[in-house]
């Protein structure tokens, strides 16, 4: 111990506390990254939904409609039979 002086575990221990505030510095621009583009993708999520919606509404119309075509099937089969 008579090697070490206080000046050493001085300096080791102001390393130490600047590689501690590089893991932080890290950590959190990561973390902003992170949330930056979970952001992003949550925005592109929003957007497949609300096309997945009007698909979904436009489909539905579709089907009424075929529906409609459907149940007018047999009445225009009686005006043929009726010609």
């Amino acid at each position: 111990m008579e090697g070490i002086s206080f000046d050493n575990v001085a300096d080791v221990l102001e390393d130490i506390e600047k590689n501690i505030q590089r893991c932080y510095q890290a950590l959190n621009a990561s973390r902003d990254e992170k949330r930056q583009q979970l952001g992003e993708s949550m925005h592109c999520l929003k957007q497949d939904c609300e096309k997945l919606e009007t698909e979904l509404r436009n489909l539905e119309q579709l089907k009424c409609y075929l529906m409609e075509l459907i149940a007018e099937v047999p009445k225009q089969v009686e005006k043929v039979k009726r010609r």
